[in-house]
């Protein structure tokens, strides 16, 4: 575990035996872990991409930014064979200036030694 520039610690956990990175954050309610939720297309690439204006070519053309609601994804729910899913419902949780959106999962999740079934957030 580790407290780079007094950011908060920061260190690895297993869910569905799959190395994460996480920050231990006492003061949330959940585990959330981005996950492959992100690749659906109805969930998680569900932001929409701004048009600019070229005017070399005289027309609106998709900007070039990544759109994707999360950049990477650390827990892939389909090489897990503990995953379930607990709601299907989409949560959202608000962390100040952050809002996160997942679904209800329950999976093995082990920090060091010690596993256990645990419900988190998977992130999309």
């Amino acid at each position: 575990m580790n407290n780079d520039e007094g950011w908060g610690y920061v260190g690895t956990i297993f869910v569905g035996h799959q190395p994460v990175r996480v920050l231990f954050d006492t003061g949330s309610d959940y585990l959330a872990v981005t996950s492959s939720l992100c690749l659906d297309s109805k969930l998680g690439m569900a932001q929409v991409g701004q048009t600019v204006f070229d005017p070399v070519e005289m027309v609106y053309k998709p900007d070039d930014k990544d759109t994707r609601k999360c950049k990477t994804s650390a827990y892939d729910i389909k090489k897990s064979a503990g995953a379930k899913c607990v709601n299907s419902d989409n949560k959202k949780l608000d962390y100040g200036s952050a809002i996160l959106q997942g679904q209800l999962y329950q999976d093995s999740v082990c920090v060091g030694e010690k596993c256990t079934n645990f419900n988190f957030m998977a992130l999309f």
